[in-house]
């Protein structure tokens, strides 16, 4: 998106922006991001995690709307923080879903996909957005949280692990789809065991227990580290790199 901006033709704004205006419309989505984060985080326990999730297209959805027919930079600014904000919550309450509807033997493997999903979705702006206009580009971004958003009301279920705490039938019903009648009552004892010593537990039983407090900062280490390297900023000036590298790849093919 932000290649378009830096001239006139398919440009909604009319007018290359300024390197500050640059800055800003890449930057504004991590800072949505670290606020959404901590957002959906608290209201997680709540709400429920698949009314967050499903709230979660929203943002998408509109925002990648307002983009489509947006014309003064402000507009984007707002947009773009809230497409992040709805980031935010993606990372914050997918892994605690994906976790708690699957199995112990796949919850690794589970986990490990979103990785690849949210790549497979970087990758699709690379592959649509140099080729077709501004707009519909917009148009076709948000079609996507929509399909998302109407599939997630009607195929997926609940958590087990938070519905259990409001009806426990409603649960078993749950983990019968998923484990099968033979599995689930095996499945509904070790949510509970789970839920009592969630409950019983502090914010500084991590930083008092060895194993947690080691499991934290190799996973914020981790990341923190990620996010170092500059991934952020490559992700959104790719085209841009590869245009003024110049070369013999097409800098609308080079960051596919």
């Amino acid at each position: 998106m932000l290649i378009k901006f830096n001239g006139t033709d398919d440009n909604p704004l009319g007018r290359a922006i300024t390197s500050s205006e640059n800055s800003w419309l890449a930057s504004l989505s991590t800072l949505g991001a670290c606020i959404g984060a901590l957002i959906y985080g608290a209201l997680s326990s709540k709400f429920g995690r698949k009314t967050l999730l499903v709230s979660l297209g929203f943002p998408f959805l509109i925002f990648y709307l307002v983009m489509a027919w947006a014309k003064t930079i402000w507009l984007f600014y707002i947009s773009r923080f809230f497409t992040g904000f709805g980031l935010g919550g993606v990372f914050t309450i997918i892994p605690i879903y994906s976790a708690e509807l699957a199995d112990v033997n796949n919850r690794g493997i589970l986990g490990a996909s979103m990785t690849v999903f949210v790549n497979i979705g970087m990758l699709i702006p690379y592959c649509v957005g140099p080729f077709i206009p501004f707009f519909w580009f917009h148009i076709v971004l948000a079609a996507i949280p929509a399909a998302y958003i109407l599939l997630f009301i009607f195929f997926a279920p609940e958590s087990p692990h938070f519905i259990i705490q409001k009806d426990h039938d409603a649960a078993e019903k749950i983990l019968v789809k998923l484990r099968g009648s033979d599995e689930a009552a095996r499945h509904l004892a070790l949510i509970e065991t789970e839920l009592e010593n969630v409950s019983n537990a502090t914010l500084l039983e991590i930083f008092k227990t060895k194993s947690l407090c080691k499991a934290l900062l190799i996973g914020l280490g981790g990341f923190t580290f990620m996010q170092l390297t500059g991934t952020v900023v490559v992700a959104s000036y790719t085209q841009t790199i590869f245009e003024t590298a110049g070369g013999n790849i097409p800098p609308e093919i080079g960051p596919i």
